[in-house]
């Protein structure tokens, strides 16, 4: 293709984005059960014992193989690792601001305050700002994630101060947790995915 060609294939592109963006039609619409085949219709009748198949869960089901895994190890993750709730849904809105994953914020932000997250803490998280209310534990959390996510890297203060709170499994489960929600995260960006329950969206643009 010469170059002339590419640029108007690139041009042609755009403007079908454009018009799709416009459009106000969703990436991935939520699937309705009769929409599901064999292979997406039990995950699907799981979900909905907890849940509807807003949010992520009609993104992971376009892939059922990945659904599978991924669903397991949330579930892992939130309900059976044994971490404390308080810890796992901090963690969950570390990572969501971090993010700026408004679904994923909307959804955990109530949790957190149900699981004992003070307000004043969940206001200083959504404020992007590293809150003063923290207890020591949550302040080794919030560390070590930013840190891995900020600078992709782990620094010996950091993991040893982790380590005074958290055991080696703990702390595997921790990471696994943070590394989950970013991928959660990043699917939700990905689909440019409408906000569940009262479509406000917790970020606003211009915000830190």
């Amino acid at each position: 293709m010469n170059k002339h060609k590419f640029g108007a294939a690139l041009l042609a592109a755009a403007a079908l984005l454009a018009s799709t963006a416009a459009s106000g039609e969703p990436r991935y619409p939520t699937l309705r059960m009769e929409q599901l085949d064999a292979r997406q219709r039990p995950l699907a009748e799981d979900i909905v014992k907890y849940s509807n198949l807003g949010g992520p869960y009609s993104i992971l089901l376009r892939s059922p193989e990945a659904a599978k895994p991924v669903l397991d190890l949330l579930d892992y993750l939130r309900h059976r690792s044994g971490l404390p709730g308080r810890v796992v849904e901090f963690t969950i809105l570390v990572e969501a601001r971090i993010w700026r994953s408004q679904n994923e914020w909307h959804g955990h932000e109530p949790a957190a305050r149900k699981a004992g997250v003070p307000d004043a803490t969940i206001a200083s998280l959504k404020a992007n700002r590293r809150p003063d209310t923290m207890t020591p534990e949550e302040g080794a959390i919030y560390d070590f994630v930013r840190e891995l996510h900020e600078k992709h890297q782990m620094s010996e203060e950091t993991f040893r101060r982790l380590h005074q709170y958290f055991d080696d499994q703990q702390i595997v489960d921790l990471t696994l947790l943070a590394g989950t929600y970013a991928s959660v995260g990043a699917l939700m960006i990905m689909a440019d995915t409408p906000v569940n329950g009262d479509g406000i969206a917790p970020f606003k643009p211009g915000d830190p």
